[in-house]
């Protein structure tokens, strides 16, 4: 709820006049836009260097291995060891 709260409030609003919905679709809608940007920069980088894998350090890293898998690339999660 507070992220959400938040949300609105970037937006010169607050979470009553946008709803739950809306901000849940918002943040969607900035989740694919990330992705999308990690997945055009990581196809540069695996076209120049032939790279296979993804390492993370992130503890929170659901976009960096939505944009591997969308790659076909192998993922490891360093926090997850």
């Amino acid at each position: 709820m507070s992220a959400m709260q938040r949300l609105a409030r970037v937006l010169c609003s607050d979470l009553d006049e946008i709803g739950e919905e809306g901000a849940a679709g918002i943040a969607e809608q900035i989740k694919e836009a990330q992705v999308g940007e990690l997945v055009d920069s990581m196809k540069r980088i695996k076209a120049k260097t032939g790279l296979k894998k993804v390492v993370s350090a992130l503890t929170k890293n659901f976009i960096l291995k939505e944009a591997a898998d969308l790659l076909n690339m192998d993922f490891l999660s360093l926090s997850s060891l």
